[in-house]
């Protein structure tokens, strides 16, 4: 699309919107979503016009039109094509915000946000902030900073279906400087085969010094600053997570209230249902309960291990917090371009991501963690149990941490490391 052609099409939109004389939030819902379809897949030209616009003109401009959706009127500001985009959509974020209806626990957040007529969520953040350093070039794209109290998400993506899950007890404040996520691993784990199964299915995870290291990393859940826990994948078969709840129950009944991580994204195991083998991550609250689950699509191929057997899935639950969205990917779905560049079109804050492979897997993670950062700005958490084969080489496992920093090797039952968001 040429500039000139993104410019006609804004100036039917906006005559559009104008048109429909109404600014209900149903219609601005739909307007403020429609804008952000329309700058988010500008041409090169109308990105470099809007990286131009200084945020304090653009808040300004946005506050007087803000005021004219308050009497009624859904008409653009005559300020030439790109810089009427981006104040209409400014505009429209801080007016949809402040009159919605939904505030605190929404009845149900995938019916709440939904644009139907565009099959597209806009997702309140109450604790969200404008760019803190408006002269930061690196926040200057429509992505990092169009929007401040939404996120727009489509309902479906690439064939996945998008589920929006709020929970009272997860869905919290995660960009307090002093938060921190904690990675857990098991010392000298391998893997034991389920041979009734065509293709690879483990059957049990057995370690050394297991109750140590889930005494360990409960306790690293419930340190003063953690927020998110993370094991990796095909560790935390049913026994070994029925005792990380009963340490993280245990860590609650010793602990200040408030404190304790909080989600606990408990690895993942192969779980039987009928002729369906899922790969399984159950996310947990900080005294261990159940909240949702998330399933693998992808099946992994290891030299090692083989194919695995694997019903795949395609619903992906995004988590909405006050700040923050978070994603889930397992493994090989935080590998292949096919499936990370879904993550890209969702526009979250954070992807979660609980991995088992070799050295190239932490590399193909490393890779696709820095395309996320670079644009649009979303970090990546992941949690790698080394093969066996490798671990005298590299230790136990590698940690990638949601600091935009390379992976490390770590022998440790669990280490904490800090949350940098880059996001707005």
């Amino acid at each position: 699309m040429s500039k000139s052609q993104w410019e006609t099409q804004a100036a039917e939109l906006a005559a559009e919107q104008a048109a429909r004389g109404d600014v209900s939030l149903d219609l601005a819902r739909r307007a403020l979503i429609e804008i952000d379809r329309l700058l988010r897949d500008a041409p090169t030209p109308v990105q470099q016009a809007y990286k131009a616009i200084a945020e304090a003109d653009l808040r300004a401009l946005a506050g007087e039109a803000e005021s004219a959706l308050d009497e009624g009127s859904a008409a653009w500001r005559d300020l030439g094509p790109v810089l009427a985009a981006a104040v209409q959509a400014r505009a429209l974020d801080s007016y949809l915000f402040q009159n919605r209806l939904t505030r605190g626990k929404p009845d149900d957040p995938n019916n709440d946000y939904l644009c139907e007529e565009l099959d597209y969520h806009a997702i309140p953040r109450p604790l969200a902030e404008p760019p803190r350093d408006p002269m930061d070039v690196t926040t200057r794209t429509y992505r990092r900073r169009g929007l401040v109290r939404h996120r727009i998400i489509p309902r479906n993506c690439g064939g996945y279906e998008i589920s929006l899950e709020w929970h009272p007890d997860l869905s919290v404040a995660f960009r307090r400087k002093e938060l921190t996520v904690v990675g857990g691993l098991f010392r000298n784990l391998s893997l034991a085969r389920d041979e009734t199964f065509e293709h690879y299915v483990a059957h049990a995870a057995p370690c050394d010094a297991e109750e140590e290291a889930i005494a360990a990393q409960a306790a690293a859940a419930y340190h003063e600053h953690a927020a998110i826990a993370l094991w990796p994948e095909l560790t935390m078969p049913p026994e070994r997570r029925d005792k990380l709840v009963t340490a993280l129950r245990a860590e609650a009944l010793k602990s200040p209230p408030g404190t304790g991580a909080a989600f606990c994204a408990a690895g993942s195991w192969h779980e039987v249902e009928g002729a369906e083998v899922r790969n399984r991550m159950h996310i947990l609250s900080a005294t261990g309960r159940p909240r949702f689950h998330h399933d693998k699509s992808l099946p992994l191929e290891s030299k090692t291990l083989g194919t695995e057997q694997l019903t795949p899935s395609f619903r992906l639950p995004v988590l909405i917090g006050e700040d923050a969205l978070i994603a889930f990917a397992i493994c090989r779905d935080f590998c292949e371009n096919q499936v990370s560049k879904l993550y890209r079109e969702i526009d979250v804050d954070l992807v979660i991501v609980p991995s088992y492979g070799d050295k190239a897997t932490i590399d193909a993670h490393r890779q696709q963690a820095k395309n996320l950062s670079d644009d649009p700005g979303t970090r990546a958490f992941v949690v790698q149990q080394l093969i066996p084969g490798q671990v005298e080489k590299y230790g136990t496992g590698f940690i990638l941490p949601p600091t935009g920093e390379p992976p490390f090797t770590s022998d440790e039952f669990a280490t904490s490391h800090p949350i940098s968001f880059k996001r707005v």
